[in-house]
């Protein structure tokens, strides 16, 4: 069986990485579409509480950046984890104004006319001192190295494609003059987020990086053959298709450092907002 057309895919920081992990687990989920009936991470209960816990995170922001009053919001939080994350938030991340900032904003920038880029961005925004910021909200109860952020796809891809795609929100900006900054900030550690600059040089580097991954991904032949799996064996106990591969049948046992460690591989912040429509740019 040969790979779909790229054209019918949209590639986003999760595939791409997936890509880069497994390329047995893209073809499968990106190319064949299958969906394969596995749990992540066990126990099952407290997977589902920690991703849980995440969204709802993501969803109080979004509402205060909406323009949600922020005791209401408190008032209506019960969860004793989920209040802490949202005091931190408003005690210690310097909010920017809502008209200088969008929240859970989605953009896409077409590649040679061939690939097709997405992102969707927690909060961007312009600092007072002119900055402008991407940030990331991260969940999880214990706090990676920062070596573990600087080898993923999201550290390159989100300031890559908002430097590219970001005037639309931002048309009197110059990224690289005035500064940008990738932030992954936890409200679990509020004062100690992780903060990556990005420049121009990096850009340009990354989009020859990038069309190197894609034009690899292009020229692939058969399905069957030509994506192969992981060699890291320990990945597959957090991927659903570990029993469609021969890799296992029970799924990793989920810990906080484990999940601090393979992040997007046990996908603890899967966030699903309805009512946000999303603004894509080409």
């Amino acid at each position: 069986m040969r790979p779909a057309s790229l054209s019918d895919l949209s590639f986003s920081q999760r595939s791409i990485q997936d890509y880069l992990d497994c390329q047995r687990r893209f073809a499968l989920r990106y190319l064949s579409k299958l969906r394969w009936p596995a749990v992540t991470s066990e126990p099952i209960d407290e997977f589902e509480r920690l991703t849980d816990l995440g969204t709802r995170f993501h969803q109080l922001v979004y509402r205060e950046r909406s323009g949600v009053d922020p005791g209401l919001l408190l008032k209506t939080t019960q969860d004793p984890t989920l209040r802490t994350w949202f005091n931190n938030y408003l005690d210690h991340f310097q909010r920017p104004t809502r008209q200088a900032s969008f929240a859970e904003i989605t953009l896409a920038v077409s590649l040679e006319e061939t690939y097709r880029l997405e992102a969707t961005f927690d909060l961007v925004y312009r600092s007072p001192e002119g900055r402008f910021k991407i940030i990331d909200w991260k969940t999880s109860r214990k706090r990676p190295q920062r070596e573990r952020w600087q080898n993923r796809v999201q550290t390159t891809l989100y300031p890559l494609l908002f430097s590219a795609a970001g005037d639309e929100l931002f048309p009197e900006g110059d990224f690289f003059e005035a500064g940008l900054d990738m932030v992954y900030w936890y409200p679990e550690y509020p004062t100690q987020p992780e903060v990556f600059s990005y420049s121009q040089d990096q850009a340009d580097q990354d989009w020859v990086w990038l069309q190197e991954i894609l034009g690899q991904i292009a020229g692939k032949e058969t399905l069957e053959h030509d994506f192969p799996k992981t060699a890291q064996t320990e990945r597959c106990r957090f991927c659903v298709y570990r029993s469609f591969c021969g890799r296992g049948t029970k799924a990793g046992i989920l810990d906080e450092e484990l999940a601090a460690t393979l992040g997007e591989e046990v996908s603890l912040n899967i966030v699903k907002f309805d009512e946000i429509e999303s603004i894509k740019y080409y």
